[in-house]
């Protein structure tokens, strides 16, 4: 156990002297961001812009772009509304037939399959949470809404995040964000992320890696280098690799 916490405790510093990129609410952020074959765009809404382009954004394939439709009893964009605390610059986009529908250039290749991650930061009072799709792609999981601010009397600003696999993926991606049909959406901001390829070396790898940290055992797929059990010759193998794609030979998924 003191083996694998002194493991787990190298591993946390080596990750701080990796720099990131994400801001304001991008509180959910995937560890292969800004490797090879991830796309990257954030929307804050500063602007009443329609169709919307990404304040931040890092893709190599393209462009990105946000189309707001805004639905019944929707009062668009906003600079600020009293009661919805210290956020700036969102859709109110109402009830039936709101929508953002973001559009994002990507890797045109076949890829084995492609990773989409999507922060959505929405205001719950009366109006609720939107809902998210990718067309084609499968849900894969998500983050608990998580609190942003607290406006008081009940009403706070939320940041919901799901996951999407599409599966030999190619061309562009879609993402609609719909309005809640009997409450009604506000939204403030989008953060996407995308991933197309294979593994990528990251907190898993090093799961499994201190599970067999300083076993004598030449066999365990944790000996990297082939050479007297697991030491720091293969850590170093580990660390060459962190955050980039899979090698060849790679032990794991």
């Amino acid at each position: 156990m003191v083996r694998l916490m002194r493991c787990m405790l190298a591993g946390a510093l080596f990750l701080l002297t990796f720099p990131h990129i994400g801001s304001a609410h991008d509180l959910v952020e995937p560890s292969w961001r800004g490797e090879e074959g991830t796309t990257y765009q954030q929307w804050t809404f500063d602007a009443n812009n329609n169709p919307a382009g990404p304040g931040v954004i890092n893709n190599d394939y393209g462009t990105a772009s946000a189309a707001i439709t805004v639905g019944t009893l929707g009062s668009g964009w906003q600079d600020q509304l009293p009661g919805l605390g210290s956020q700036s610059g969102y859709w109110d986009i109402g009830f039936d037939g709101g929508q953002i529908v973001l559009d994002i250039n990507d890797n045109p290749q076949i890829t084995l399959f492609r990773e989409i991650w999507i922060q959505v930061t929405y205001f719950e009072d009366i109006s609720q949470a939107p809902t998210v799709e990718v067309p084609g792609a499968a849900y894969t999981g998500g983050q608990t809404p998580i609190m942003v601010e607290d406006a008081g009397n009940g009403a706070k600003w939320l940041l919901g995040q799901s996951k999407w696999r599409l599966s030999k993926s190619s061309g562009d991606d879609t993402i609609i964000v719909s309005s809640d049909p009997n409450w009604g959406s506000v939204v403030d901001q989008v953060v996407v992320d995308t991933y197309s390829g294979g593994c990528i070396v990251a907190f898993d790898d090093l799961l499994l890696f201190c599970a067999q940290w300083l076993s004598q055992d030449s066999a365990n797929e944790a000996n990297l280098d082939g050479v007297d059990g697991v030491d720091f010759g293969d850590y170093s193998m580990l660390a060459a690799s962190w955050l980039k794609q899979c090698p060849e030979d790679w032990p794991w998924p």
